[in-house]
């Protein structure tokens, strides 16, 4: 088990990946509006990070008899 993270520059930019890419993602809006308020506290250096557990596992096709 490790962590993965993704990062962003920006609140749209985080917001269209997931969108394309993340079905399931949801962000309420109490957490959009805190980062984006923090993004432009923090000013142009400030990223946003996901952080997500991953699990690797092999998987071995059973052979034909």
């Amino acid at each position: 088990k490790f962590e993965f993270s993704y990062y962003w520059s920006s609140l749209e930019g985080m917001r269209e990946y997931t969108k394309e890419r993340w079905e399931t993602a949801v962000f309420p809006a109490e957490v959009l509006a805190k980062t984006g308020s923090l993004m432009e506290e923090l000013g142009p250096g400030a990223r946003i990070r996901i952080i997500l557990p991953m699990h690797l596992a092999t998987y071995e096709k059973p052979r034909a008899a």
